[in-house]
């Protein structure tokens, strides 16, 4: 029988840190609805950093069914359980212009477990986008990126759960 491998958050907290004073003049994004993150105004450019902490549980760190636990090295009896704490970063800077537009974004994920160590993960991206206004109804666009992304255990493309059984 396959257990429901569910990854249980017990504490997370997202802080926005993009602060803006209200009533000033360099508001931005603000007048799409009242929740709209109103960022902090740097030259021509508004930047809108966010970080994310949270602590979880995870009772299958391995994602074994409960006959193959001891596969993991740890040769317990049944699934390994373990709580980990992750944070996220990012920050993005978009332009203020009135013509042309220049976009970038840098951003972390990271997870620590307390006794699983080798499950530690850390994921980065960073990528900037531009639009070059050429005249009336007609631009020209351009992207570029770069994505550093641990495989999850449940990925179809991972490997099958017997690889890691013993034979």
């Amino acid at each position: 029988m396959q257990m429901e491998n569910v990854f249980k958050f017990i504490a997370s907290a997202s802080v926005p840190i993009a602060l803006a004073i209200a009533g000033s003049s360099h508001v931005a994004f603000a007048e799409d609805s009242g929740y709209a993150p109103l960022g902090i105004h740097m030259g021509s450019f508004y930047l809108f950093p966010k970080v994310e902490i949270g602590v979880g549980y995870d009772d299958n760190v391995y994602r074994l069914p409960d006959e193959n636990a001891q596969a993991t090295g740890s040769f317990a009896s049944g699934p390994t359980s373990d709580t980990a704490v992750t944070g996220k970063a990012s920050i993005t800077a978009n332009s203020d212009w009135n013509r042309h537009a220049l976009n970038g974004l840098a951003s972390v994920d990271l997870g620590k477990y307390s006794e699983q160590s080798n499950e530690d993960f850390g994921n980065y991206a960073v990528g900037g986008s531009g639009r070059l206004d050429i005249k009336r109804g007609s631009y020209a666009t351009a992207k570029i990126g770069f994505r550093h992304q641990n495989e999850s255990r449940t990925s179809v493309d991972s490997r099958e759960v017997d690889e890691f059984t013993d034979t």
